[in-house]
């Protein structure tokens, strides 16, 4: 799609997300406001239709939220005739009728529902007779956990045999992403029920093991032919636990009309079964600044004072974040509740089942000192030296200075001098060294398949959200990012894995306005670009660089750079939320390396070297220590 078309759909939809959203805030009654919406949607997108449809569907959503039922049906059934019967949108008319106490049509509908959900993708039967839940009886909460737990097992043996068949990944993906639609309506249904009575056995099963990064575990067990992390159990997680451990997997679920609760799943190794426990709302949360988050114990009173009790007698925290969290280091928030514990940032706690156990690290692979400001013939110079192909597609920080309206990506000393000490640390392994102009993306992408365990990227990195984007796309010259929105915002996982990236040799170009020869790559190494390699024995990825920790938070995890190297196959991950000190960074990176060359285990060398980079006075400010997170270190 030329540029143009692009902006101009994304104005559009712009457009269609600020209008809904107003009428449906300030217009009393949701009829009413339908009449604005047509006269407004209709003036801006003329004959598209589904547009249309769709604003008329979300103010629909939002009138059913607020209470207005009736008002909700009447929109709704607009859109179905407006853009046609599909499962979802007939769902939700049936939850309508329902509300409205017209079960007779709810029925009707809700099985019009069922045949057109197998004509789109092939579910079982039995399994969309759960949404039926829509009009069973809330009080019936014993009746509504048999419902949902048949349903859910007959799902997740649907995906186990269909979805991680031998199709193409793009088969996989569109059809997981649609299929999800169903999955999360029937535990989102059943969560609004939780209570004394609540099933946290199913809950922790499908909310925490199974759905949470789904797509992401259906993707790398087709690659290994290892299902294992599919069929994972909260028994699996509790076996795997020390005496002295507690998991903790965070959730958040819908309250009220539009607030998101917070709460935590545990699990000790005796527990009889998951414990459910309420944390806080969402807008408690936004409340407090991010320059308080490590300075105060505003945060700890939200995410650990309420687990005082389960933490007390624990000496090993393993938890597994959700929504803001991924974006807040929790495990380095001032807190007397678990002070003086170890914990351990987990994509998911069913790692503790999977766990590692340190393997050996022999091959190491180092970039640092990078020079981003490169000649094309320079650059393919090296790389033909270097038998590289091709690929598929202040402080002083390590981040992009600004010249002349432009990213400017600078020299980083500090990272030369981090990755020259890391090689004399590690003088008995196998360590390569990437430098100046030879840590090209050509490079990066050489490695897939390779034996590599340790991979260090001593470099500048980004994060651009959505917004941003729409102007630096142009801006920048940053064609590498994708924003085609022309589909489903559920189905833009590689282009939102485009706007997460690390500079590699020759990155300035783009910035340049330079013209690439098409035997040269960018030298922007995206996440998505990162999630099409495959690495089998990758250990530990160091991104030693900004924002790397940074991307769209979604049900399935963080869209970023750590995505992409998980799909990639990386085990564990150190990363930084912010952008961090050049200096600062080589001192805490070089006593990782260090305490690992010592036989320290990853995570316990993580931590004694944030510890004594903390310790000194120059970089005893948390900007300096807290920023980098350890995910996947068990």
């Amino acid at each position: 799609m030329p540029l143009s078309s692009t902006l101009l759909h994304a104005a559009k939809k712009c457009f269609l997300a600020i209008t809904t959203m107003c009428i449906a805030l300030m217009m009393p009654a949701g009829v009413q406001a339908q009449s604005n919406v047509k006269e407004r949607a209709q003036a801006f997108f003329g004959d598209n239709v589904q547009q249309y449809a769709t604003s008329l569907s979300i103010l629909a959503v939002m009138n059913y939220k607020l209470g207005k039922y009736s008002d909700a049906l009447a929109l709704q059934q607009q859109a179905v005739d407006l853009s046609g019967m599909n499962g979802m949108n007939m769902t939700i008319l049936g939850m309508f009728y329902h509300k409205v106490g017209d079960d007779n049509t709810a029925v009707e509908i809700l099985n019009e529902a069922e045949q057109l959900y197998n004509q789109e993708i092939p579910v079982p039967a039995n399994a969309l007779d759960v949404l039926t839940i829509y009009y069973a009886p809330a009080s019936d909460i014993e009746h509504t956990n048999r419902f949902i737990e048949t349903a859910v097992n007959q799902l997740k043996g649907f995906i186990m045999t269909t979805v991680t068949s031998e199709t193409v990944d793009a088969e996989r993906k569109r059809f997981w992403l649609r299929f999800e639609q169903v999955f999360n309506s029937l535990l989102l249904q059943w969560e609004y029920q939780l209570g004394d009575n609540a099933n946290t056995v199913l809950l922790y099963d499908n909310t925490a093991l199974f759905a949470k990064g789904l797509m992401l575990n259906v993707e790398n067990s087709v690659k290994v032919h290892d299902q294992s992390r599919l069929t994972m159990s909260w028994t699996d997680v509790k076996a795997a636990l020390g005496k002295d451990d507690i998991a903790i997997e965070f959730v958040t679920f819908p309250v009220g009309g539009d607030s998101t609760m917070y709460a935590a799943l545990t699990l000790k190794h005796d527990s009889p079964k998951p414990r459910f426990i309420p944390l806080f709302e969402q807008s408690q949360l936004q409340d407090i600044k991010d320059t308080e988050y490590y300075v105060n114990n505003r945060i700890s009173q939200l995410v650990w004072e309420p687990l005082k009790e389960e933490l007390s007698g624990t000496g090993r925290i393993y938890f597994s974040p959700v929504g803001a969290l991924h974006n807040i280091a929790i495990e380095h928030v001032p807190s007397a509740v678990t002070a003086g514990k170890l914990l351990h940032r987990l994509s998911s706690t069913r790692e503790i089942a999977m766990r590692n156990h340190d393997k050996k690290l022999n091959h190491f692979l180092l970039y640092g000192g990078l020079t981003y400001d490169v000649a094309t013939d320079t650059l393919l110079a090296h790389n033909k030296r270097n038998g590289y192909n091709q690929g598929s597609s202040m402080m002083a920080q390590r981040a992009e200075f600004w010249r002349d309206g432009r990213a400017y990506f600078g020299p980083l000393e500090g990272s030369l001098k981090e990755v020259d000490t890391i090689q004399m640390i590690l003088s008995d392994k196998d360590v390569t060294k990437l430098t100046e102009r030879d840590g090209t993306e050509e490079s990066f992408i050489a490695l897939s398949r390779s034996n590599v365990q340790v991979i260090h990227l001593a470099t500048h990195g980004k994060f651009i959200s959505r917004q941003e984007a729409m102007s630096e796309l142009t801006r920048q010259n940053y064609r590498f990012i994708m924003l085609d929105s022309l589909e489903s915002s559920l189905l833009t996982e590689d282009q939102d894995l485009t706007r997460s990236f690390i500079v590699m040799s020759g990155g300035q170009k783009l910035c340049n306005m330079e013209s690439i020869p098409a035997e040269l790559e960018d030298g922007m190494l995206t996440a998505q670009e990162i999630s099409r390699l495959h690495f089998s024995d990758l250990q530990l990825v160091v991104m030693s660089a900004c924002e790397t920790a940074l991307g769209d938070i979604n049900s399935e995890g963080v869209m970023g750079l750590q995505r992409g190297f998980k799909k990639a196959g990386a085990h564990t991950l150190i990363m930084s939320l912010w952008k961090v000190d050049d200096d600062a960074t080589s001192v805490l990176m070089t006593a990782f390396y260090r305490n690992l060359s010592q036989g320290m285990s990853i995570a316990t060398a993580f931590e004694k070297a944030r510890a004594s980079l903390r310790g000194i006075e120059k970089y005893s400010n948390y900007k300096y220590w807290a920023p980098f997170i350890l995910l996947d270190a068990i």
